[in-house]
């Protein structure tokens, strides 16, 4: 059940931007107002409402813009909101923004420009801000370490999975029929470029000087781990999987599917901060299959040695007992708690 809001626009708008909005009503505004302030003026703005409960929805509507659609839906998850953005999109290009993050003025245009100038399927940016209560820092990730194979990079975590780091051309997504995964809410938009990037025909790597600031909040999505989260991990995994295989190029991507593996048997059960049933059951399943691909390939083997200290050791203990492995985990949290942390959260 979707309500919009619609603006008529008189051409079609260089860029789609599509904000994604769950209860944010302490940030929304200024997410908004840094889109509607971009130096690039033919766009589009897609406020995509998910059936937020407190004060979101009037905080939008309080906000004019007549290049602004505001769409009210009930409560469907992140995926659902994405799909509906990008069913309404009529840009060139679409971005896609969550509504607690924001972005530099001169941020689309520069993306746009050098999207335009090689007529790219997708534009990837290299560089964003994390933004903490007492201080931000500038992230990127090395363009020179990118293999211009992007399904290779991906699954090397060369190139994020971070929507917000991308510029889409919107006929490649509407006529591959690409859409996002209504089973997962975790990494559903890098299991999503996977599809998208397998249509691509031109792609640029972009170093950007403006910048995404990407909020870190206590209890968002990327930073509160539940039982949902580990469930949508193991799901991750099932889709890369079924992706590879359907596609008939799991031979051609096995050690980078097995880097990938790791990394995520390194996330969910090693630096994991829940310790649940399912917490042990994806400990279980993967224990013996991880190690083996780690003592058989010097590819991952590599790739483990550059591992920090930290997740090695949690490695080790894990791969001597699932309750030391828990109990250093739990050991090295509480000696990190009762340290004064680096940052504040918001």
């Amino acid at each position: 059940n979707s309500k919009g809001v619609h603006c008529s626009m008189r051409s079609v708008p260089k860029v789609s931007v599509v904000i994604l909005t769950y209860n944010f009503a302490e940030y929304i505004e200024a997410c908004v107002r840094s889109v509607i302030n971009q130096s690039l003026k033919e766009i589009e703005i897609i406020i995509i409402n998910d059936g937020s409960t407190d004060e979101t929805a009037d905080i939008i509507h309080t906000i004019r813009d007549e290049r602004t659609t505001v769409v009210n839906k009930e409560n469907g998850g992140v995926s659902s909101a994405r799909n509906e953005g990008f069913n309404r999109a009529k840009g060139e290009y679409v971005f896609q923004l969550d509504g607690d993050d924001y972005i530099d003025a001169n941020y689309l245009e520069q993306l746009y420009c050098a999207a335009k100038e090689k007529n790219a399927d997708v534009l990837i940016a290299t560089g964003y801000i994390e933004e903490y209560e007492n201080t931000s820092v500038l992230k990127s990730i090395d363009a020179t370490e990118i293999h211009g194979d992007l399904l290779k990079d991906m699954l090397l975590g060369n190139i994020l999975g971070y929507s917000w780091l991308k510029l889409y051309k919107t006929t490649t997504f509407k006529e591959n029929n690409i859409q996002y995964p209504l089973n997962v809410s975790y990494a559903e938009d890098l299991i999503t470029d996977l599809y998208f990037l397998r249509h691509c025909k031109s792609s640029v790597i972009f170093n950007n000087t403006t910048y995404v600031h990407y909020r870190q909040r206590e209890k968002s999505l990327s930073n509160y781990k539940n039982d949902k989260t580990l469930h949508d991990q193991e799901t991750l995994m099932i889709l890369v999987e079924k992706f590879l295989n359907d596609n008939t190029i799991m031979e051609k991507y096995e050690q980078e599917f097995a880097h990938f593996q790791l990394m995520q048997y390194c996330y969910a059960v090693i630096n994991s901060r829940v310790f649940t049933a399912k917490h042990k059951e994806i400990y279980m399943k993967s224990k013996k299959k991880i190690e083996s691909v780690v003592k058989s390939s010097d590819f991952i083997y590599e790739t483990y040695k550059k591992l920090p200290l930290q997740t090695r050791i949690g490695f080790k203990a894990y791969k001597l007992n699932y309750h030391i492995g828990v109990f250093l985990k739990k050991m090295y949290l509480l000696i990190s708690n009762i340290r004064k942390p680096r940052y504040i959260l918001k």
